[in-house]
């Protein structure tokens, strides 16, 4: 072959060669720079604070499974099952937390809460105003049982001691126990409209 052809092949080669070189550079540093812009621009797009009112979790279905919402009396999250029904309420009521259980059915099973600084947990049973709520009031502690018309028993203790008290239906008194902090006991009985009829140790004339 002749040499000149031959020089014009190599030259030539080599041209493509460069030519291949500078348009890569041409489609990768383009390229390049826009992932660089976007990811910046997604960067950019992720605020550092998010302002509502309310948010709502919802499933593939479309189903909202959580509320968190804010008003002027405080924050409320709620928890609901599939059917829509609330399972689970967490709250801030004018500063003071509590939280509420649900049944299947809607009906209010269990609450906790603080007060002013004084926690109490309530139960709630199936039956009509059958409940069990404890509390501390003051470092003072109270366990208070009611059931049927309300009937209730009410165990308490303070500084000067431990008590009992029954009531009969429509919260009558009838009976009260006691135990002092210095160890002296006492009962005291009383009639259906609430009048004591007898006691022991009986008061001194």
């Amino acid at each position: 072959m002749d040499r000149s052809i031959e020089e014009r092949l190599r030259r030539l080669e080599k041209a493509n060669r460069w030519l291949m070189v500078v348009c890569a550079g041409l489609v990768v540093v383009p390229l390049l720079a826009v992932v660089g812009w976007q990811a910046k621009q997604e960067a950019s797009d992720v605020p550092e604070v998010v302002r509502a009112r309310k948010f709502e979790l919802v499933n593939g279905s479309g189903k909202v499974l959580a509320e968190l919402e804010a008003d002027e009396d405080g924050t409320r999250l709620a928890i609901m099952h599939e059917s829509g029904q609330q399972q689970a309420v967490l709250f801030m009521h004018r500063g003071d937390p509590g939280l509420v259980l649900y049944d299947e059915e809607g009906k209010d099973n269990a609450w906790f809460t603080i007060v002013s600084g004084s926690p109490s947990l309530f139960l709630f049973g199936q039956s009509p105003k059958t409940a069990v709520q404890l509390e501390v009031v003051d470092n003072e502690p109270e366990i208070t049982v009611d059931w049927g018309l309300e009937r209730r028993a009410v165990l308490s203790a303070d500084e000067g001691g431990l008590g009992f008290t029954f009531y009969e239906p429509y919260q009558k008194l009838r009976t009260q126990l006691s135990l002092t902090s210095a160890g002296v006991s006492g009962m005291a009985f009383f009639d259906k409209e609430g009048k004591e009829t007898y006691r022991i140790p009986p008061d001194k004339p």
